[in-house]
């Protein structure tokens, strides 16, 4: 059994933390340049080459330029976001990059390690109102490290994983892409109103329920914001497994009546509709529907990206933004007939229960794909490739311990 080398972060490859540019030194350079690239631009993907800001070329900007192949890296606010630049980029200073000594890291492999152990980087991060994850214990932080060849085999078997994973997400947004089109077809363009229909302020249509409890002793399951699906609302656990976290803090009590509203980082568009009951994180808001508004009508509105794109001119926190939900219940929504709202009811009901064995199998290909990851950084997953590998992985291995300065 070959040991893989122990080291830090530190050890493969420079580390570079991103930083600001002055307005004052016209450094912005509007819809083309350099991307400077922030936390918000890393989520849900692998490579990254694009963002809403970019810098000049012109040599003004003090921004380091990071090669194409770096591993970015969330380390202040959205710890643990990654990807890997697909081209030359600057970031800004909420981010940590990882310049990898070709020798010895594979991009690919990082990117994947730092997904495995997303909460092993918050729990490195300072504990301050902001929790932030410095240069210094970034670098500092451990890893065992397997050969160059190994990790791109690692490689090529977790991006078989996330192809299938992919794939599923596509068919849940298909579904959600099916039931915004009938929402459109029914009430019009929201943001415009242009079927003329009457109105109501979101808070005389729902309203928001924030019963309390402490700790979840009693076997309650529990939902957090990374149990909720962007865009599509898909709970990634079932309730059986949600029962097993276990919850010291305070938590808000929600049932199959209620709406789950992410607030925190209101452009991911987390909104859910439990089917059992439960407790959940603070920054999952339960909104209660009042009269005849059914939580389907309400929670298609919320996910539209008229809300979501109206809630982001308006919030709260520059580093970590929450939803202000005071201005977000003062929203005008479409107030259609009852019976046109009931019709859309079933509509999306009838989706959504067609879909129902798509919402099985994401749960499914979430748990397999997060099994996958375990195994390949505890040695398992490849452990049968290495076994006719041996002379040639020592003698990699030697070179790679050379090449790192362990001994």
């Amino acid at each position: 059994m070959i040991s893989w080398i122990n080291c830090t972060i530190g050890d493969l490859g420079e580390i570079v933390t991103g930083s600001t540019p002055s307005k004052k030194k016209a450094e912005y350079y509007g819809n083309s340049g350099l991307p400077w690239i922030k936390p918000p631009d890393l989520r849900n993907q692998k490579f990254v080459n694009s963002s809403a800001e970019y810098l000049s070329h012109s040599g003004e900007s003090k921004a380091r330029v990071l090669p194409k192949g770096s591993i970015l890296v969330g380390c202040i606010g959205s710890i643990g976001e990654v990807a890997i630049a697909s081209m030359d980029l600057a970031t800004n200073q909420q981010i940590n990059s990882l310049i990898p000594k070709e020798k010895v890291l594979d991009s690919n492999f990082a990117y994947y390690y730092f997904i495995y152990n997303k909460e092993m980087l918050k729990s490195k991060a300072s504990k301050a109102i902001v929790p932030i994850l410095n240069k210094t214990n970034f670098s500092k932080i451990g890893i065992t490290l397997p050969t160059l060849s190994e990790q791109k085999r690692i490689v090529e078997i977790l991006d078989q994983a996330e192809e299938i994973k992919q794939l599923r997400k596509q068919a849940d947004k298909k579904s959600n892409e099916i039931i915004s089109s009938i929402f459109y077809k029914m009430f019009g363009d929201i943001s415009r109103n242009t079927k003329q229909l009457p109105t109501k302020k979101l808070y005389e249509m729902c309203e928001e329920d924030k019963s309390t409890t402490r700790g979840n002793n009693s076997g309650k399951p529990y939902l957090g914001l990374e149990h909720i699906e962007s865009n599509t609302g898909n709970i990634l656990i079932n309730e059986s497994a949600a029962k097993q976290i276990k919850v010291r803090g305070t938590s808000f009590t929600f049932n199959e009546n209620h709406i789950l509203y992410g607030k925190l980082r209101p452009y991911l568009n987390k909104v859910a509709l439990p089917a059992f009951k439960g407790i959940c994180s603070t920054e999952l808001v339960p909104l209660l529907p009042k009269d005849h508004y059914t939580r389907e009508f309400i929670a298609t509105f919320l996910r539209s990206e008229y809300v979501v794109n109206k809630i982001m001119t308006k919030n709260k926190g520059a580093r970590m933004p929450r939803a202000d939900m005071k201005y977000l219940m003062d929203f005008d929504v479409v107030d259609p007939h009852p019976n046109l709202i009931n019709k859309f009811t079933e509509a999306y009901k009838a989706i959504k229960k067609m879909h129902s064995e798509q919402t099985s199998s994401s749960i499914k290909i979430f748990e397999l794909y997060n099994g996958i990851l375990a195994k390949a950084f505890d040695g398992t997953l490849t452990e049968k490739w290495r076994e006719g590998r041996m002379k040639e992985l020592l003698q990699e291995m030697e070179e790679q311990k050379k090449y790192l300065g362990i001994n």
